[in-house]
């Protein structure tokens, strides 16, 4: 899945800031208006989420960190030890082939 980024400061700085919470994305370019020397969106991994087991019930807390830190501008070092924390608990592949 890709979200639009620019007004997050762009995609690979998005993604930057994500990643010190824990939270892995990565830029990657939207048939959108361009910016400037980065790229217009981030990439999720939803399929990565679905085969650690998270359900769609899940994905409440999930979007709740990323609004923690694109939007609140919560400190996301300090976010981090909570994402860790919310981890643990997913921990079995799911959806795969022996």
């Amino acid at each position: 899945m890709a979200v639009p980024a620019a007004v997050f400061g762009r995609g690979d700085i998005a993604s930057k800031q994500l990643e010190k919470a824990n939270l892995l994305t990565s830029g990657i370019g939207l048939p959108l208006p361009a910016v400037a020397v980065d790229f217009n969106a981030m990439r999720l991994g939803t399929q990565e989420i679905t085969r650690w087991g998270m359900r769609p019930e899940i994905m409440e807390t999930i979007a709740d960190f990323f609004c923690r830190v694109l939007v609140q501008k919560e400190n996301s070092e300090k976010l981090k030890s909570a994402v860790i924390e919310f981890r643990k608990e997913f921990q079995k592949l799911h959806y795969i082939r022996a």
